[in-house]
């Protein structure tokens, strides 16, 4: 007799544990882009995994930058991206690929960021993974969620506004700048400051503390969310021509997380030269005598203006109509009839710093006194410097006198007799 032997068939199944997990930073910033989180997807059972997915959904509200997907697309060819809902309801995934199998003990990880929602509390990302192979039962772990915290920011930011074109030494006319927090949380210590152009004077900053170019308009101990502050300035522009940058700076100790909105804010201004002709007139001698050859007035037409030459200039001096022997050096010629002295060559042009003058003189009149008045004129811009265009100058008369005696009394007297 054999022995007594039973056999019996086993099929042996294979048996996968997928797993996930996900770490990074548990706080995150509103409205602002994380630090990097890593997600790793991994076969802890005995056999190998087949068809196993990996994704990642981010939190309700997160998005993701088209810089962000770049970047994640560039380390991990082939990921792809899909969105349900829009804004604050928006829900983001990230989907890393389907891997057709995964050898017992491997792992992949993945690094990645994103924008944070734009709403602040408490909120979560998670990673979840799958796999066709049976994982006998072994499916908690399949998916990881990541709690997080949102929390609000401030985010300070100036905007400043103002003529961009300005005239060598005139007035700049009159800049607004803003302060202002347009982040979700409260801003501490935020300074509030504006830098001139080099060359900038007669700085007018109502409420502010002016040190050289820099116009200080104090701190703010806390600024709210939403609040903000406005000022106004202005400024004689340099007396030198050429591009010129009037910039505003804000600042706070409050973390600004990425800090989208600008801390600076500048406008770009052209400081164009201008002319500025003036006429100047002075007599020779404060007083003649009436009918005294040599009187009369010495006459400049000058440009004190960063434009060189003022172009178009007209040159004149008004004088009384009917003076005798009137003579006016460098070109001048006297109408007798209106008293008007005219300047050739007309028009010229007057370089700064290179005045053009003239002499005058004539016959004292019998009578004064003589008035002149000076005026020039060009075609060049001025800003609005016309005030000095025109001078007038006194000359005094002394009459001249005419003494005469007469004596009266009879015409014949007898001898010895007394006379009166």
């Amino acid at each position: 007799l054999g022995p007594d032997v039973a056999t019996t068939s086993t099929a042996v199944v294979p048996v996968a544990d997928v797993l996930t997990t996900i770490t990074g930073p548990t706080t995150i910033s509103q409205g602002q882009a994380t630090g990097n989180y890593t997600a790793t997807f991994t076969n802890n059972g005995p056999s190998t995994a087949a068809t196993v997915t990996r994704t990642v959904t981010l939190p309700t509200g997160a998005s993701l930058t088209a810089a962000q997907q770049n970047t994640i697309t560039t380390a991990y060819p082939g990921t792809t991206f899909s969105t349900t809902g829009s804004g604050a309801t928006a829900v983001t995934t990230i989907n890393f690929g389907t891997q057709t199998s995964v050898a017992s003990g491997a792992s992949s990880s993945f690094v990645f960021a994103f924008t944070a929602p734009s709403t602040s509390g408490a909120t979560s990302i998670a990673s979840n993974t799958s796999t066709t192979t049976s994982q006998n039962g072994a499916t908690a772990n399949d998916a990881f969620t990541l709690n997080l915290t949102v929390s609000p920011v401030a985010d300070v930011t100036t905007t400043l506004n103002g003529p961009t074109q300005l005239s060598t030494g005139q007035p700049s006319g009159t800049y607004t700048v803003t302060y202002a927090n347009v982040g979700t949380a409260a801003a501490g210590t935020v300074t509030r400051t504006v830098t001139l152009p080099a060359g900038a004077t007669n700085i007018v900053a109502p409420g502010a503390t002016i040190t050289s170019t820099t116009i200080d308009f104090g701190n703010v101990t806390s600024l709210a969310a939403g609040a903000s502050s406005s000022f106004t300035f202005s400024f004689t522009a340099p007396t030198t021509a050429g591009s010129v940058a009037v910039t505003s700076n804000t600042s706070t100790v409050t973390s600004e997380g990425t800090n989208p909105a600008p801390n600076s804010s500048t406008i770009n201004a052209t400081v164009n030269a201008v002319a500025d002709v003036a006429a100047t007139i002075t007599p020779i001698t404060g007083t003649v005598a009436a009918g005294a050859a040599g009187a009369g007035f010495n006459v400049s037409f000058a440009n004190n203006g960063a434009l060189t030459p003022a172009a178009g200039v007209t040159r004149t001096v008004q004088l009384p109509a009917g003076l005798g022997t009137v003579t006016a050096t460098n070109g001048g010629t006297y109408n007798n009839t209106t008293g008007l002295v005219t300047y050739t060559p007309s028009p010229t042009t007057i370089a700064n710093g290179t005045p053009l003058t003239s002499v005058i003189t004539f016959t004292a009149p019998a009578s004064g006194p003589v008035t002149a008045t000076a005026t020039v004129a060009t075609t060049s811009n001025e800003a609005g410097q016309t005030a000095n265009n025109t001078q007038a100058a006194t000359l005094n008369i002394t009459p001249a006198f005419d003494l005469t005696t007469t004596i009266y009394g009879p015409a014949t007297v007898l001898q010895g007799n007394q006379v009166t």
